[in-house]
């Protein structure tokens, strides 16, 4: 396997509840590595499930299990709180722990956390080779996701999604509730 020292050497050390340039990180990576190489992170930013399940990487092999088993687990609980059924249930008990707290965003804090920590496991032993840095870019694109989140871009999705996609006009003043259940 390829060992990239410089590469990984250069990258700065990540923190939950860091910030980070994501863009430039996956561009950095992208350029930093072989042509086969790429092959793996192109198969991880894309969220290619198939050819990582095929693929000689370890890390998305297992990642890519782990985090559909997180997803599915989720969803089925979150099915099951509204009184869907939803058949096979998988067994992911951490996730179960987690799913079984009342505050959304602290479930998915956890959640992401979890994602985390299983990044930490699956590149113990990987110092300097491309399942490193595979590990290091799912925490950049953690790292992302938490910064992109904010209550008035929240706000505006929402509105958007309720003024641009509604089915039948019959959504009335959504904007105007979203902006007084903010101010109290």
């Amino acid at each position: 396997m390829r060992q990239y020292y410089t590469l990984v050497a250069g990258l700065r050390e990540l923190s939950f509840d860091g910030k980070v340039d994501a863009d430039a990180v996956r561009a950095e990576i992208r350029e930093g590595v072989s042509a086969g190489d790429r092959a793996y992170v192109d198969m991880l930013l894309s969220g290619d499930r198939d050819g990582a399940s095929r693929s000689g990487s370890r890390f998305l092999r297992e990642w890519f299990a782990f985090d559909g088993d997180v997803r599915t687990t989720a969803a089925a609980l979150v099915a099951r709180r509204f009184g869907l059924h939803y058949e096979g249930l998988p067994s992911n008990d951490a996730v179960r722990n987690i799913m079984s707290g009342g505050d959304v965003l602290e479930r998915e804090r956890a959640l992401d956390r979890l994602r985390w920590k299983t990044v930490d496991d699956l590149t113990t032993f990987d110092y300097f080779d491309i399942d490193k840095l595979l590990g290091y870019l799912v925490k950049v694109d953690i790292l992302e996701r938490w910064s992109s989140l904010d209550a008035d871009i929240g706000r505006e999705k929402l509105n958007k999604m309720i003024y641009e996609d509604k089915v039948d006009g019959t959504y009335g003043n959504s904007e105007i509730f979203c902006r007084s259940t903010n101010n109290g």
